[in-house]
């Protein structure tokens, strides 16, 4: 879903900006290109220019981002500098076209969801967030920036996820349980409870395994 005419440039150069390039075909989108600026050199793929840094882009502004990076620190700070070049109205949202999403839902900029989603009512999906296929997201759900959610993840209502958190493959959570910033719940546990920011837990109900002190946090996510 565009709100322009702008070519798309996808932000990312490995697997998961392969998917968001079938993903803009579906949607009959152009794609002028791609940006992976952990590349040392420019390439092609798809018989599309990748390249390696801002600069190598003629003019910025003449092109709409999307990301296509599965890691969710990683994505955030490779879309850092283009957000603070460019205005919101170049990170679009990408909705497969199978995914049900409530008219009272709220979807930001660089967001992607994926085929067979299901979003309920009044839930907010912040910029830059993904979910994946199949993901059940229930009403007043809050999903905050730069966090992603997996394949087959039902979340149920009222469940904030705080900046930064990634929700493993198959998990469940319950009503009204609050996720901390720069967490990670492994693929199928169950969430009964709050989890505390960075902290990594797993198991049916979910446990703390440990805590996680990320780096490369932009803003001093970490504090």
């Amino acid at each position: 879903m565009k709100n322009t005419n702008r070519e798309l440039i996808i932000v990312g150069g490995s697997d998961q900006a392969n998917v968001i390039y079938e993903l803009c075909k579906t949607l009959n989108l152009s794609v002028r290109g791609f940006l992976d600026t952990k590349s040392p050199y420019d390439f092609s793929k798809f018989n599309l220019p990748v390249y390696n840094s801002i600069n190598r882009i003629d003019r910025i502004q003449n092109y709409d981002y999307v990301a296509g990076i599965g890691h969710n620190f990683s994505r955030k700070c490779s879309l850092h500098e283009l957000r603070c070049k460019l205005d919101t109205n170049h990170f679009p949202k990408l909705i497969h076209p199978s995914a049900i999403i409530s008219p009272s839902s709220k979807i930001a900029g660089a967001v992607t969801i994926m085929a067979n989603c299901y979003i309920d009512t009044n839930a907010s999906i912040e910029f830059g967030s993904l979910v994946n296929v199949g993901a059940i997201i229930s009403h007043d759900v809050k999903l905050s920036e730069f966090s992603s959610i997996a394949p087959g993840v039902k979340i149920a209502g009222n469940v904030y996820i705080g900046r930064n958190t990634q929700v493993g493959i198959g998990v469940n959570i319950i009503e009204a349980c609050k996720i901390g910033k720069n967490a990670v719940i492994g693929a199928g546990s169950t969430v009964v409870t709050d989890v505390s920011r960075n902290s990594l837990v797993y198991g049916t109900p979910a446990k703390l395994i440990k805590r996680l002190y990320p780096k490369n946090i932009i803003g001093n996510e970490n504090h």
